[in-house]
């Protein structure tokens, strides 16, 4: 991977991730793909201002870019800039995002930027989090202020200050007036905090649980009609308690309690992925055999149909390692804390409907 500057030149190749956004996904209020033209344009005009607009390549490809911007126009607003960042399907969940973002900033600090500004789709989550995860604050939220796709959006105003605010303010150096090997330095750090690994593949199968040989990448959408595997694992120890994992900040659900789960790989089996699974998320080393499958559930929003399994750990309270930036804490609960954890919300929804599902199971008799 590597960052660099962009041009009017990359147009055709930035304006080939920008339009899926334009034409899917409220991450923009554009109605309109623009043309290559006025995209040009647009790349002109942040680079004769000044600012930086930095495109990610992997092998020779952009697959993201990052600019700042003037946040308003009037003078006084010189000191704080505007980011948007947008990534090609192949480049989500590596840390692109992070990496473009981090690099933009260090210019824009460097320049005499005191504040960037992030302006964010209210139900745009992974962006959300992207901006928490980096420092910045919630600054307010417009309500119903954008209409796309016949729907109302609300929209996050996220802050974040770069400098002290001394005055007097000294004032915006052109991003070109920057030390060269401040520049190249600043972006190849941050292109080396790109993760290499591709993200990871999984094999689709139909309605009827049958494999099509289909793989698809995870983070891209899934194709009409066809499902991907989910393993969830209720562990349970000798004193009937199940094993609550707390999300971390940042991710989906965060802040609240679930159980180890995730999808199957490609290549992988049902009792596999779960093995896996619960060794990555907890540390726990359970053989496959020991898994005992108790319920199955297909379910459509999410186009995934779920293999459930019970592992009764044998050590009442073992050693548990938590996944680094997946989880936070981990508790023991017997089955009135699960039910009061429900009522008071703090248990992620899927996780709910999961347990209201297998309340009567008689797999679940061993949860006091």
């Amino acid at each position: 991977m590597t960052i660099r500057f962009a041009s009017p030149d990359d147009a055709r190749a930035l304006l080939s991730i920008y339009a899926p956004y334009v034409q899917t996904s409220c991450a923009t209020f554009e109605w309109e793909t623009p043309s290559e033209t006025a995209f040009a344009e647009r790349i002109r005009g942040v680079l004769q201002a000044g600012y930086p607009y930095l495109a990610l390549e992997e092998d020779g490809r952009i697959v993201g870019y990052c600019y700042a911007a003037p946040f308003a126009q009037r003078a006084a607003y010189r000191p704080s800039a505007d980011l948007s960042l947008y990534l090609a399907p192949e480049a989500q969940q590596r840390g692109a995002g992070r990496a473009l973002y981090e690099c933009a900033m260090r210019l824009c600090r460097a320049q005499g930027i005191e504040n960037v500004y992030g302006v964010v789709t209210a139900s745009n989550a992974a962006s959300r989090a992207l901006h928490e995860r980096m420092g910045f604050r919630l600054a307010g939220t417009l309500e119903r202020v954008g209409y796309k796709f016949g729907v109302w959006h609300g929209v996050c105003y996220y802050e974040k200050f770069l400098g002290a605010h001394d005055t007097p303010w000294r004032g915006l150096t052109p991003v070109g007036g920057l030390d060269a090997g401040f520049v190249a330095e600043t972006m190849r750090a941050c292109a080396a905090a790109v993760r290499e690994t591709p993200r990871e593949l999984w094999e689709l199968m139909d309605a009827q649980r049958r494999p099509t040989g289909v793989l698809h990448r995870r983070g891209d959408p899934l194709p009409d009609g066809l499902y991907h595997l989910v393993v969830d694992i209720l562990t349970v120890n000798p004193r009937g308690e199940l094993l609550l994992t707390l999300r971390a900040a940042g991710k989906r659900f965060a802040g609240q309690w679930e159980i180890t789960g995730g999808a199957a790989r490609a290549g992988e089996t049902s009792r596999e992925a779960a093995v896996r699974e619960l060794r990555e998320e907890t540390g726990l080393l359970a053989s496959p055999e020991e898994l005992l499958p108790i319920a199955q559930d297909r379910r459509e929003q999410s186009q995934s149909v779920r293999n459930i399994y019970l592992y009764r750990c044998p050590q009442e309270r073992p050693a548990v390692a938590l996944q680094a930036g997946e989880t936070e804490d981990f508790r023991w609960a017997a089955r009135a804390q699960v039910e009061a954890l429900i009522g008071a919300g703090a248990v992620c929804d899927p996780i709910v409907r999961l347990y209201e599902a297998l309340r009567d199971n008689a797999a679940l008799a061993c949860l006091r």
